[in-house]
């Protein structure tokens, strides 16, 4: 059976369309820099957000999940999200698309139902669906379950070696379990694809001050140092070498 949706929840436009919402794995010292995070939505609509234009598409080829799901999204940047909604339930019943399956999850859990988000989101990882499988490695270990969300962090790079926010996930959970080689292994992978992000800077850092490895670790902290953000939290680290 379907998820049905109270028609009285409005979702804000806004809080849907973030780039993610914090989810913090348990604190330890080398995953304090930066918060795990799920991952929202990510633009599949190549820069047109003409929901008229996907809607067209959807009619056309009502067997196609990623028409339907960047449907959903064009609606919702259009202040349109329970049409969103409904563009998603019609969807899947044409097709069980993994990425549609996402999307409903990321619906679901934007309305409060973690229990049936977080079936959903092991539903769509199950499907094959890598950002799902990030996604649920977050919720399982902000649940304590740490080692199946390892699991399906290390599934989830091992499909998509170029994914760098499954690799920044495997990193905060290799660390969380004391695997410490292991993070910085995932973090540098993560670091190369994205190599302007500080955050991960900074987690790196973190992990290569708990191997005693501290002069690899100085560079990467003088570059957070001047960052509004992740500033204190440098010096911090900085605190922590010999």
């Amino acid at each position: 059976m379907r998820t049905t949706y109270r028609r009285t929840a409005v979702i804000a436009a806004t809080t849907l369309l973030a780039a993610s919402v914090v989810l913090p794995l348990a604190s330890s010292p080398a995953s304090a820099g930066t918060p795990t995070e799920i991952e929202y939505f990510v633009s599949d609509t190549n820069g047109d957000h003409s929901y008229e234009l996907w809607k067209r598409a959807t009619v056309s080829n009502p067997q196609d999940g990623d028409a339907w799901s960047s449907y959903a999204e064009a609606l919702i940047e259009a202040g349109q999200p329970e049409h969103a909604i409904d563009a998603v339930a019609a969807g899947l019943r044409a097709t069980m698309s993994p990425r549609l399956v996402l999307r409903e999850a990321l619906l679901v859990l934007e309305h409060g139902q973690r229990p049936q988000g977080m079936a959903l989101m092991r539903r769509a990882a199950e499907l094959g669906e890598v950002r799902a499988m990030s996604n649920l490695a977050v919720l399982l270990a902000a649940e304590g379950h740490v080692d199946e969300a390892r699991t399906w962090a290390q599934r989830a790079t091992t499909i998509s070696p170029v994914y760098a926010k499954g690799f920044r996930v495997l990193g905060s959970l290799e660390a969380q379990t004391q695997h410490f080689d292991a993070a910085v292994e995932a973090y540098r992978r993560a670091l190369a694809l994205t190599p302007v992000d500080l955050a991960l800077r900074l987690d790196l850092a973190n992990v290569l001050i708990e191997l005693h490895r501290y002069e690899e670790a100085r560079p990467h902290l003088v570059a957070c140092l001047l960052d509004p953000t992740l500033g204190r939290s440098a010096l911090e680290s900085f605190a922590r070498l010999p």
